[in-house]
């Protein structure tokens, strides 16, 4: 299930390629997309 969930965010290309924005905000974007993804599965 964890790896399924891995697949679902590399989606939206923040971890299959290198991160080139502010270093700030990415955790911030991986909270959001990680929220959209559990939204998604119903988690």
């Amino acid at each position: 299930m964890v790896e399924h969930k891995i697949g679902l965010i590399k989606l939206f290309k923040i971890v299959a390629h290198k991160y080139r924005n502010r270093r700030q905000r990415y955790d911030l974007r991986m909270k959001l997309f990680a929220g959209v993804v559990n939204f998604e599965l119903g988690l």
